[in-house]
């Protein structure tokens, strides 16, 4: 919690109470810090607390229903920027890991069945899969139609997230499958490397983006994995300590690439010791190696 104390000497009328703000209020702070300045020599106290409380509250409603919005970490930035009177965002570059999900023959289910009862569907699916990034320390980046984009700092917990998602799709298939409905087979797939995470946009109009190479070999990928499958690239199978379940290693040439790209397809093993790998021995949670913080080896 931030706090802004109301007097600046002794000569200055104080306020009663302090005005603590979250960082996702930076607007109520700024427009105290404003009017508090314009106004200390001639608005009672006591009454300019009551009119901010009000404000606050009128746009409370309104917060609410953007940050549903944003990206968790454009909604961080904003939230820095506006505490310190930035009108632009910073331009990170870091590693990152970057997951696209994908579900094949989505057009032809929507031209089939009903629309609006198979988009209740998909938020439902969307809704579990968002549930599963946050807790493997992941951020949903974008909906994409079918599709949905994540981004991870640490490569294990990416791959850890897709396995746990393969696993929590067949269950939801199977659910939908005893109410007659249709099911989502589920393509995915994992790129690491350095990517830039920026606004972009025009000045009335902004995005919150990631750009680079692996954004671009993640989503290719997806379009191309097996469902049910965790498709990762080389750039994160050389991060992996772990590298147990490797079912098959093949090459292609992805759109985005002029050379061909190498990559692993991993079968999800599940069970009560959380997620692992099929292959020789135990399931194993996944460890990394090297480091995974920004491009300039910070963090």
């Amino acid at each position: 919690m931030r706090a802004y104390e109301t007097s600046v000497d002794e000569q200055t009328p104080r306020l009663p109470v302090k005005l603590d703000f979250t960082p996702g209020e930076p607007r109520i702070a700024r427009s105290l810090l404003t009017v508090w300045q314009e106004s200390v020599s001639s608005v009672n106290p006591v009454e300019l607390v009551d009119e901010l409380a009000q404000a606050y509250e009128t746009r409370l409603p309104l917060q609410n229903a953007l940050r549903p919005l944003v990206p968790t970490i454009a909604w961080y930035q904003a939230a820095d920027a506006a505490w310190q009177w930035k009108d632009n965002w910073p331009v990170e570059e870091l590693v990152a890991t970057i997951m696209f999900t994908d579900i094949a023959g989505f057009t032809a289910l929507m031209e089939t069945h009903p629309v609006k009862e198979v988009l209740n569907s998909l938020n439902d699916y969307f809704a579990l899969l968002s549930q599963i990034v946050q807790q493997h320390r992941g951020d949903v980046h974008k909906f994409l139609g079918d599709g949905l984009m994540a981004l991870f700092i640490c490569p294990a917990d990416a791959v850890e997230a897709g396995c746990e998602i393969q696993r929590a799709v067949t269950e939801f298939n199977a659910r939908q499958a005893a109410q007659g409905l249709w099911h989502f087979k589920t393509r995915l797939a994992i790129d690491t490397g350095e990517v830039i995470l920026a606004s972009i946009g025009s000045p009335d109009r902004r995005d919150h983006t990631l750009i680079g190479r692996p954004v671009n070999l993640a989503a290719h990928l997806s379009e191309r994995a097996t469902p049910g499958t965790v498709w990762i690239s080389q750039g994160t199978y050389d991060r992996l300590v772990d590298k147990n379940g490797l079912v098959s290693r093949t090459t292609f040439v992805a759109r985005s690439e002029e050379k061909p790209t190498i990559v692993y397809e991993m079968a999800c093993l599940w069970g009560g010791d959380g997620c692992g790998f099929v292959g020789p021995g135990d399931p194993v949670h996944l460890k990394t190696s090297g480091n995974v913080g920004n491009v300039n080896g910070e963090g």
